[in-house]
């Protein structure tokens, strides 16, 4: 919550994307996924709505006055824009006296350690594919056979997402998506910023 306060997303959105970005309000679950709940928008801004004053106290009461430091892993492939935009991330999270030192990585070291549970920053850069909120799951290994889940998969939301996985009725597997999707609001397992487009590939037609 403290660290999600101190985002301006709306600053963010105008100056890297001309303020074309969609808000969302829940890792991962957009309004045309299964499992969106419509009153997530208000409750949002309630509870992680940009408020830095209410950060820096929600700091101090976490038992950090004078703040703390983190390490950020981004890729080293990303465009120009996105490594400003986490520049624009950080000096947010320094007005609330939490310093975070960027450390850039290839592509392929940053989700290798990422997938085999091998991080050693406190923050890193994920993104979504595709229409099925759960499959976030399996790209970040929650659900890998490795039988090594890294640090930020939640035990308790991954009993549920397996549970999700295994359920072959909709309706059911849908009220699961919906349990998950509770669970991460309430304890969020990052950062949420904004909506994006992605194209995997662009063909002559």
């Amino acid at each position: 919550t403290t660290l999600f306060r101190s985002i301006d997303r709306d600053a963010l959105n105008k100056a890297f994307i001309g303020g074309k970005g969609e808000t969302i309000h829940n890792l991962y679950f957009h309004q045309t996924r299964p499992g969106w709940n419509p009153d997530w928008p208000t409750k949002f801004k309630d509870a992680y709505g940009y408020d830095p004053a209410a950060a820096k106290r929600l700091l101090a009461e976490a038992g950090y006055p004078n703040g703390l430091s983190l390490k950020m892993g981004v890729s080293n492939s990303d465009i120009a824009a996105n490594l400003l935009a986490y520049q624009g991330f950080a000096a947010d999270l320094a007005k609330i006296g939490v310093r975070v030192e960027i450390l850039l990585q290839p592509p392929t070291r940053l989700q290798l350690d990422q997938f085999n549970g091998r991080l050693e920053v406190d923050m890193f850069n994920t993104f979504a594919r595709g229409t099925d909120p759960i499959i976030d799951y399996r790209h970040r290994s929650c659900l890998g056979g490795t039988g090594r889940a890294p640090y930020h998969c939640d035990p308790d939301i991954v009993a549920v997402v397996k549970a999700a996985v295994a359920e072959q009725n909709l309706e059911k597997r849908a009220a699961l998506y919906r349990q998950v999707a509770r669970m991460e609001l309430q304890s969020p397992p990052g950062l949420t910023m904004w909506q994006g487009l992605e194209f995997d590939g662009l063909g002559p037609r």
